[in-house]
């Protein structure tokens, strides 16, 4: 069972899943597939298990003065699962996708609406 009361996730057993696939996709032709993809759905994956973590866009220019891309994801304010963390110093952040990482039973408060509806649930 993923995200529930009863079964708390282990960040390290999430971690060695993500791996364990990624691992697996090196061996096709397309590999893990680009930044964004990969970002995406070690999100959806992490998220559904119970972990917070931020999905981060990123922008800078190539050396022929092109604009540039990345995705990566941060857990606690610092990059995860970023291979060459250090590099992301040269990108300037463009979008984050804070974590929503409420347990199904507890309902969801968004601090930029006026009302909070006590009913409104968290659902994956």
């Amino acid at each position: 069972p993923l995200n529930t009361d009863e079964a708390p996730v282990d960040i390290d057993d999430a971690v060695r899943v993500i791996e364990g696939f990624e691992a697996a996709l090196r061996r096709f032709p397309r590999g893990t597939g680009t930044c964004l993809t990969r970002t995406l759905w070690r999100a959806i994956a992490l998220r559904r298990a119970g972990v917070a973590v931020d999905v981060v866009l990123g922008v800078r220019k190539d050396a022929a003065g092109r604009p540039e891309g990345h995705a990566w994801l941060e857990r606690e304010g610092a990059p995860f699962l970023e291979r060459r963390p250090e590099h992301l110093a040269q990108f300037a952040r463009a979008w984050c996708d804070r974590a929503v990482t409420a347990p199904r039973s507890t309902p969801v408060v968004d601090a930029t609406a006026g009302d909070v509806d006590a009913t409104q649930r968290w659902t994956p």
